[in-house]
């Protein structure tokens, strides 16, 4: 019971770190994936990111019990024609040449390991042209007086512009928050304002 539960543990741990590794390859960074509250299958960048590092504990934990109920079979592994343990058998060696052209690989950034790098920073980058960046770092925890001072506005013509469009937000709410309380994201909020504001200047 115990090895097979151990068995179906390693197989879930090792299925999610393979979910949660492909969506941190092609989510963007942070600052954009928060500005456009980019949320993948219903979760955000940092519950992803969460996942993966529990998923990895759960993993280590796991792929460790794993191998000391199997720690036969891999000293079986181990034995050469004579059977006698030795790490020179063609399976272990072969195991650890591909292991190590993946370190090496990287850690030199040589195709085509520097290639799949590259690929993930490109489709990362990809995500600017859809959702927009931020026009300063966390600007999406902004409150309106905050966002106003940063990008030269007015307060009371930000608030007007929400008021006039029947926007829900309470004075205190950040960009987010008043975003997600009108089922929408901090960049398209932001373009809305930006797009009525010098309208609303100009009528001051």
């Amino acid at each position: 019971m115990f090895r097979k539960t151990i068995s179906f543990l390693a197989f879930w741990s090792f299925l999610a770190l393979s979910i949660t590794g492909i969506v941190l390859f092609i989510i963007p960074q942070g600052r954009i994936a928060y500005w456009a509250d980019l949320h993948i299958l219903g979760l955000d960048k940092t519950q992803w990111g969460n996942l993966h590092i529990t998923f990895s504990a759960l993993f280590l934990i796991t792929g460790s019990l794993h191998i000391y109920l199997n720690w036969k079979a891999l000293l079986y592994y181990l034995k050469n024609k004579a059977q006698m343990i030795t790490f020179a058998t063609p399976p272990f060696l072969s195991a650890t040449v591909i292991f190590l052209l993946f370190f090496i690989g990287t850690y030199y950034e040589v195709s085509p390991f520097k290639d799949l790098i590259k690929l993930g920073d490109t489709i990362k980058e990809s995500w600017k042209d859809k959702v927009g960046e931020p026009p300063y770092p966390h600007a999406e925890l902004s409150k309106i007086g905050q966002l106003a001072k940063k990008e030269g506005m007015e307060k009371e013509i930000i608030i007007q512009i929400l008021k006039d469009n029947n926007i829900i937000f309470n004075e205190n709410d950040n960009l987010l928050t008043i975003a997600r309380k009108n089922n929408t994201t901090p960049s398209k909020l932001f373009e809305f304002i930006e797009s009525k504001y010098t309208e609303y200047e100009t009528k001051k």
